[in-house]
């Protein structure tokens, strides 16, 4: 039997058979990829493989992380925290937005009581519990320290031979006639510097040094007549003494007059007159010019112990320093170093 041949060598009966597999064959190929490629599209979009930690079918991924145990114990992955679900400041948690309101009945407020208006008679209301003690009057208040014409606000305080007093301006007058050399004046300026030495910066002071005329000491600033409390100001001071000597005689009534013209709180007024030979008149018109301004402290220098009696007859500087609002001191020179 003769089987035909075709041009590629195989039989026409092979030939026509393979022509009729070939297409089912590709066909076949095609419709198994496509199947394989829709069970794995079905399978990624169901629930299981989609749904968040939540347990619902969200449309978020699951979040995995990868975590180290020991193996003794087993414990449940910490999940890490989502940015958006972490409270901030500015935006509490849910949590603290509506806190219960505690089941207590409410509080009965107590309105305070009118204070009642004044009855005359044995009616009236009565007395307020409290201290015992009864608040001093102003009135009947008895009055202690410097006299009523002391500034309201006063600064630290110095002494002269045991007088002491505060203020804001001092005025030094100290007597250098004749019969204050040796031991008075060298004790005055001593006592003197001691009592500068307690000033501040915010206090000023002049020092006046007279016989028959009346010398202040000189600052070297220009923009003030009066020192302040502060050393180069007392060194200034101290300088200048050295230049002050006993000599001549007494005019009290113009070394007065000049210091009260510097508007001082305090003045120390010292001398070893018993008598200021002034008469009423003039302690009249001094006083009258201080007009309260000025506390006038006067400090004697007696040679001997003070022999006044109680109840004599003061002398001037005692009336001096009382119509002044002043105190009145007396020192034996023969105690003075």
């Amino acid at each position: 039997m003769q089987v035909s041949r075709s041009r590629d060598g195989l039989s026409d009966w092979a030939g026509s058979r393979h022509r009729r597999l070939a297409l089912p064959s590709w066909l076949l190929s095609a419709l198994f990829h496509a199947a394989t490629l829709a069970m794995f599209i079905w399978l990624s979009q169901s629930p299981g493989c989609r749904s968040d930690y939540a347990g619902d079918a969200g449309d978020g991924f699951r979040q995995v992380g990868v975590y180290l145990t020991t193996g003794e114990t087993e414990e449940e992955p910490t999940d890490v925290p989502d940015e958006a679900s972490t409270p901030t400041s500015a935006e509490p948690a849910a949590a603290f937005e509506q806190e219960p309101l505690l089941d207590a009945p409410p509080i009965a407020l107590v309105r305070p009581t009118d204070r009642a208006e004044s009855v005359l008679g044995l009616g009236g209301p009565p007395q307020l519990s409290g201290s015992s003690n009864p608040v001093p009057s102003l009135q009947t208040t008895p009055l202690t320290g410097p006299p009523p014409s002391t500034p309201a606000v006063l600064g630290k305080s110095t002494s002269l031979f045991g007088i002491q007093d505060a203020g804001r301006r001092f005025v030094y007058v100290l007597d250098r006639s004749g019969s204050m050399s040796d031991a008075p004046l060298r004790s005055a300026k001593a006592e003197l510097k001691a009592s500068l030495e307690n000033l501040d910066a915010t206090q000023e002071f002049q020092v006046i040094f007279y016989n028959t005329e009346a010398i202040p000491l000189v600052p070297r600033s220009n923009h003030s007549d009066m020192f302040r409390g502060i050393d180069p100001h007392r060194q200034d001071v101290e300088r200048q003494l050295g230049s002050i000597q006993a000599d001549g005689g007494t005019t009290h009534l113009a070394a007065l007059e000049a210091a009260l013209q510097y508007n001082a709180d305090v003045i120390f007024f010292l001398t070893d007159a018993d008598e200021l030979n002034l008469n009423a008149d003039e302690l009249a018109s001094i006083t009258r010019r201080n007009n309260g301004g000025a506390r006038i402290h006067c400090i004697e220098f007696g040679n001997g112990p003070d022999l006044t009696q109680v109840g004599a007859p003061r002398n001037s500087l005692q009336k001096l320093a009382e119509q002044n609002g002043g105190k009145y001191r007396y020192r034996d020179v023969k105690r003075l170093h």
